[in-house]
């Protein structure tokens, strides 16, 4: 079986965006910790940029690819080892207007001059909220039709071999339910915030259905079936982006209830989110283990180097971001299990970040040296 992830290093493809989908969360959760940790802002700030920097640069260079290769694009839209993977541009592009949207307004120049009514002096410039806006958008129509599209192969004959990299096109929809919510503060129509709101909650539910279907049949084939390629043995840190991401999407999402129910509802939401977090932190201990197992083996058999490597960065900063969110609306010795988790997965996203930086520029420089 063809893993979805080449072994050798393609041209500027989408196979690449995971990059910026985790340099992007860990800018965000820095930006996060900067109240308490001040110094955090420049690592933040630093990791703003180079996620932005990489989401333009990527975007470039598979334009022009693109354009040098008439077809190019459209393979990209029919090759099941290709399109899931355009659910990472979706990511990049919403979890890198996150980062902005986080971290801009704790910049001089990300502040807004003239706070809105009802928000505070550190409120998000207008061009922070328009380019985070314009990001999320554009972002989430490309994973909405990325999740459609796989869904519809899944029909097909020709895909009888699920993988959990295929999971990488219905997570986009969660990813853009979490970062929308975040924006819900930003609409001054009282209808848009509405229609937002709405909106993420279908997206949560959309991406669930869909997470649970694709990677049900994903370990069903892997189990009884058609065991995963060695090198893509780190894939299976993709499934705990749907555990993460979803509990960051419920606490969003319970967090704006109330512009869609009665406030005495709110409570009884908050709770539900508490509760679906717990029920995704238990799912998510299997799935930590057998993706620990099949990496471990994976270095072991000396796997070769692929953009899927970055699969290790961006589903253990969803579960950072989620369990931090679940944290903060907690209270009570419970409160300590979700800050404990967070914390430990925000400090091994600081090492698989670092690791994937240094394994993808040496394969880099090998690739242009042998070339």
């Amino acid at each position: 079986m063809t893993s979805i992830w080449p072994s050798a290093l393609p041209p500027a493809s989408p196979v690449w965006f995971p990059s910026v989908m985790g340099t992007a969360i860990l800018s965000s959760l820095f930006g996060r910790q900067v109240p308490e940790h001040g110094w955090l802002l420049y690592p933040a700030t630093a990791l703003m940029f180079l996620a932005f920097v990489l989401l333009i640069g990527l975007g470039a260079g598979f334009t022009v690819n693109a354009r040098r290769n008439p077809g190019m694009f459209a393979n990209t839209w029919r090759d099941m080892s290709i399109l899931p993977t355009w659910g990472t541009v979706s990511m990049g592009m919403t979890a890198t207007g996150s980062a902005i949207h986080n971290v801009g307004p704790l910049l001089p120049f990300g502040t807004a001059a003239t706070p809105r009514a009802g928000l505070t002096d550190s409120a998000p410039a207008d061009w922070v909220i328009a380019v985070a806006a314009t990001l999320w958008l554009i972002g989430t129509l490309i994973g909405l039709f990325t999740t459609f599209r796989v869904a519809l192969r899944l029909m097909e004959k020709g895909a009888n071999h699920p993988v959990p990299a295929w999971g990488l096109a219905v997570v986009p929809p969660m990813v853009s339910a979490t970062t929308g919510a975040s924006l819900v503060d930003d609409v001054a129509s009282e209808q848009l915030t509405v229609v937002l709101v709405l909106a993420v909650t279908a997206f949560f539910f959309l991406a669930l259905f869909f997470a649970v279907l694709l990677f049900t049949l994903a370990y069903r084939s892997h189990f009884f079936y058609h065991p995963l390629p060695v090198d893509a043995s780190i894939s299976t840190w993709i499934p705990l982006g749907v555990v993460g991401q979803s509990i960051a999407a419920a606490q969003s999402i319970a967090a704006q209830a109330e512009f869609v129910m009665l406030p005495s509802a709110t409570p009884a939401v908050t709770w539900l989110a508490h509760a679906y977090g717990w029920v995704a932190l238990v799912i998510g201990i299997p799935v930590v283990a057998f993706a620990v197992i099949r990496t471990i083996y994976g270095f072991r058999e000396r796997m070769n180097f692929t953009p899927g490597w970055w699969a290790l960065t961006f589903p253990i900063g969803t579960v950072a971001l989620g369990t931090a969110m679940m944290a903060e609306t907690m209270s009570g010795p419970w409160q300590v299990i979700p800050q404990v988790v967070g914390t430990g997965s925000l400090i091994a996203l600081c090492c698989t970040w670092t690791f994937c930086t240094i394994a993808t520029l040496t394969a880099i420089m090998k690739a242009r040296a042998t070339g």
